[in-house]
């Protein structure tokens, strides 16, 4: 509805059934900073500091949510701070945002928890450290073609990449 959306423009002293003196310039001013508001928000979404901004808030969403998940496996009692903190940021974020967060953080604390490998949380910083997966990932190659290499080509637990000659026989295709 355009007069919740763009109220704020409105000119409320000059209404349309009374044609005061300058109304018409009034509401030019209104359609023109009603069009210039979701220009600016459209520009604002592909800026620089915006994408930065938005990227670190995420970061932040994702390891909050992480530390409440994990205390909530756990059986622990979460820290009045954390969610203190997720309360806030969620009155901020729109519900799609909230939600795709919210599903990155349960794949990462799944992966976390699947590969029953410990990590430390540390509630002051919230952040999720874990010194053996980043090193684990490191020692791999990490690229498409490993991926590739993984599931469609056959060389699925090959940790070393000479095993795998690249050429697939027609007795495995078959």
């Amino acid at each position: 509805m355009p007069t919740i959306r763009y109220g704020r423009y409105r000119p409320w002293s000059s209404p349309l059934s009374k044609k005061l003196k300058g109304w018409k310039l009034l509401w030019w001013q209104y359609a023109q900073e009603s069009v210039l508001s979701d220009v600016r928000k459209r520009l604002k979404k592909t800026s620089w500091r915006y994408l930065g901004q938005r990227l670190s808030y995420r970061r932040k969403y994702v390891n909050l949510y992480k530390i409440k998940l994990y205390f909530l496996q756990q059986e622990q009692s979460i820290d009045a701070n954390t969610l203190w903190d997720l309360e806030q940021m969620e009155k901020e974020l729109d519900i799609d945002d909230i939600l795709s967060y919210r599903s990155v953080a349960e794949r990462e604390l799944q992966e976390f928890s699947s590969n029953s490998l410990t990590f430390n949380i540390n509630v002051n910083d919230t952040s999720v450290v874990d010194k053996s997966i980043t090193e684990d990932r490191l020692g791999k190659s990490r690229g498409w073609l490993n991926w590739l290499s993984l599931g469609m080509l056959g060389a699925g637990g090959t940790d070393d990449c000479n095993q795998f000659s690249g050429v697939v026989s027609d007795e495995v295709i078959k």
